[in-house]
């Protein structure tokens, strides 16, 4: 009878890393997703506020809502609310793919930009997705939350929500597709490759650098955002929610072709996220709460 040895396994086991270094990969990784959740959100309304303007109306933009659009119906035409409620999303939906380009860009080389890039392009192509998940919710209930983006212009082409819930599966569908493709980019910011080599450590890697930023990054998010776009937000990390749990199970089996750098993007000092953090918050709220004339 004999015993296997897993000498990855075990290196992993015996030696973690120091309980330190975890808690600031976490909260790097927290300030990063909060940024970039941040940054998705307040694109999405900005070209919204801007497809408005060359529509000749007077919006007011704020960082969570495009404001004193006309409420009268008799103003608004099939293509102009086409027009407005896709161009942000879509133009979200670019940013995000020129995101990920630009991380595996970077993927080979010693940078603190792959992680922020990774993070960019994860919500960006996750609020895009939710945008198509929730459409079923939304369409034809006028005075839902849920009544926004890609619901409006369903509804004012009369699609009924039999024929929008397949739209919604398919969102959903393309959130695991994506989640499947985008695990190798998270796994790749681990600065050792013994360190994730069996299932054990890739599950620790991914608890501690992606999971529990995102729950906790989330929560911040949704107590920050309470009666600003609060359902948008809600959906979108819940959309997240599902990437990870499939980003989770695809960690299981053994994944080959990982681009590992011997350098840790996440380990830098924790006032450089949390101050960039903080900065970023406050002039969300210095200069965009009350709104801005475009």
């Amino acid at each position: 009878m004999s015993l296997k040895f897993d000498y990855y396994d075990d290196i992993t086991r015996l030696n973690p890393e120091p309980l330190s270094l975890e808690i600031r990969r976490i909260v790097n990784a927290t300030c990063l997703f909060i940024v970039t959740f941040y940054m998705a959100m307040f694109l999405n309304h900005l070209i919204s506020g801007f497809s408005a303007k060359t529509m000749g109306y007077d919006p007011t933009f704020r960082y969570y809502e495009v404001a004193d659009l006309p409420l009268d119906w008799r103003k608004w035409s099939q293509l102009r609310i086409l027009v407005l409620y896709s161009s942000g999303p879509i133009f979200v939906l670019l940013t995000g793919l020129f995101s990920w380009i630009w991380y595996y860009r970077l993927r080979k080389k010693e940078s603190i930009l792959k992680p922020f890039s990774l993070w960019l392009s994860f919500n960006c192509i996750i609020f895009f997705l939710s945008c198509i998940t929730q459409v079923v919710f939304g369409t034809g209930s006028y005075s839902s939350p849920f009544y926004t983006g890609f619901s409006v212009i369903a509804s004012w082409y009369w699609f009924e929500k039999p024929i929008m819930g397949p739209a919604s599966l398919f969102g959903l569908g393309l959130i695991v597709l994506y989640a499947f493709y985008v695990t190798n980019s998270f796994l790749e910011l681990s600065s050792s490759a013994s360190r994730i080599k069996n299932y054990y450590g890739k599950r620790r890697f991914l608890l501690y650098n992606v999971i529990t930023p995102v729950f906790f990054g989330g929560a911040i998010i949704l107590i920050l955002r309470a009666n600003k776009d609060f359902i948008t937000c809600l959906t979108a990390i819940f959309c997240a929610g599902i990437a990870l749990f499939v980003i989770w199970l695809r960690s299981m089996p053994k994944i080959i072709g990982l681009k590992i750098v011997n350098r840790d993007t996440l380990d830098f000092p924790v006032y450089l996220p949390i101050g960039i953090l903080l900065l970023f918050l406050a002039s969300m709220y210095l200069f965009f709460e009350k709104g801005v004339m475009l």
